[in-house]
């Protein structure tokens, strides 16, 4: 997160979370963070929903099960990695991150 947001040029508070994603996910959808980066498996359901917005997945591929979410590098972010299947994610609507999500 803290790379993202110097590659950004953004402001925003680190909020770490420990153990699963549930909290960050409960606290994404509820627009209590601004954006996190979070397990795509877990979260794609409330991406196709509509209720979170994909900024991108942090793959070096598009995913298969999720093609149509551009990767970190797509996005401008070559930079920036991950091992796991994450994705960056936002609130939706996520005005502050609209230029990401397009």
């Amino acid at each position: 997160m803290e790379l993202f947001k110097t590659l950004a040029g953004v402001e925003a508070a680190h909020v770490p979370y420990k153990g699963s994603a549930a909290q960050a996910t409960a606290d994404l959808l509820a627009g209590r963070v601004a954006m996190g980066f979070v397990n795509t498996s877990t979260t794609l359901p409330y991406v196709r929903s509509g209720q979170l917005r994909a900024i991108a997945v942090a793959e070096k591929a598009r995913l298969a099960t999720a093609p149509d979410i551009r990767t970190l590098d797509e996005a401008g972010f070559a930079r920036l990695r991950s091992d796991g299947r994450g994705s960056a994610l936002a609130p939706a609507p996520a005005p502050l991150w609209k230029s990401f999500a397009s």
